[in-house]
């Protein structure tokens, strides 16, 4: 999650990044071994020194037809 942040943030600012604090993670559920991954983010507000952004996280299991569930965002 913090890589998929740092990703959006630094095509946001074009320049070096830090991450200093995280404000908030809810996990929904585990992620089962085998399944895929997406990180969706969005940057929700840039200032004169700091980057707010917004990831959720999704699996799917690509093994069987499973549809995409949320497991965490922040």
């Amino acid at each position: 999650m913090d890589l998929a942040a740092g990703i959006s943030s630094k095509m946001a600012t074009r320049g070096r990044l830090v991450t200093v604090a995280i404000q908030n993670v809810d996990f929904i559920s585990p992620v089962k071994v085998g399944a895929t991954v997406s990180c969706y983010t969005k940057v929700v507000n840039t200032g004169k020194t700091s980057v707010q952004t917004n990831v959720e996280v999704w699996t799917s299991n690509i093994s069987i037809i499973d549809k995409p569930t949320k497991m965490a965002g922040g």
